[in-house]
């Protein structure tokens, strides 16, 4: 993983046959989505990469109480929440981003926080509302493009069946069920 990056942006072949398919897959994204999704997914994918490898090589590591912000840091490195705010908006959908870039940065909230919402049920009821509101607003943002209206609304509810059909976030333990 130390150099898969490195020999990603110097176009040579990966050290492992998986590593060097993922390397030809996420060099097609700009076959698939817009300029601006397309290179914020390689971006964000390289970037979680990134991320994996310094949880790695700095597990053994001291985090001083000062770095307040290390630990989001690294969650919004290793979580691929940018790419999937983009996946919905491909090239053959509209190749216009102007329609969604704006509510984008909400959409990454979304997905952060519902993941972390239905991981840890215990956290913080602040953070519930933070979500019912960054959905409110995108609903707001999106309700004049029935079209667009349509796309979020399909995947705010595919966003809450996967987090009830996974088993690693025990909904159905809180009686919750797909």
């Amino acid at each position: 993983m130390r150099i898969t990056t490195l020999r990603f942006a110097n176009g040579q072949r990966q050290q492992d046959p998986v590593l060097d398919r993922f390397a030809t897959h996420i060099k097609k994204a700009h076959e698939l989505w817009p300029l601006v999704g397309a290179n914020a997914i390689v971006c964000a994918t390289l970037d979680s990469m990134t991320a994996l490898y310094i949880e790695y090589t700095t597990e053994t590591m001291t985090i001083s109480h000062h770095a307040k912000r290390y630990s989001y840091h690294l969650r919004l490195m290793s979580g691929i929440s940018s790419p999937f705010a983009y996946f919905m908006f491909s090239k053959t959908w509209r190749d216009n981003v102007n329609s969604y870039l704006q509510f984008k940065p909400d959409l990454v909230f979304f997905i952060n926080c519902s993941n972390d919402l239905n991981h840890w049920p215990e956290s913080e009821k602040i953070m519930s509302i933070e979500v019912i509101d960054a959905v409110d607003r995108i609903k707001a943002a999106v309700a004049a493009d029935s079209e667009l209206a349509t796309v979020c609304d399909s995947f705010f509810n595919g966003v809450v069946e996967f987090h009830i059909k996974t088993p690693r976030y025990c909904l159905n333990e809180l009686g919750f069920s797909a």
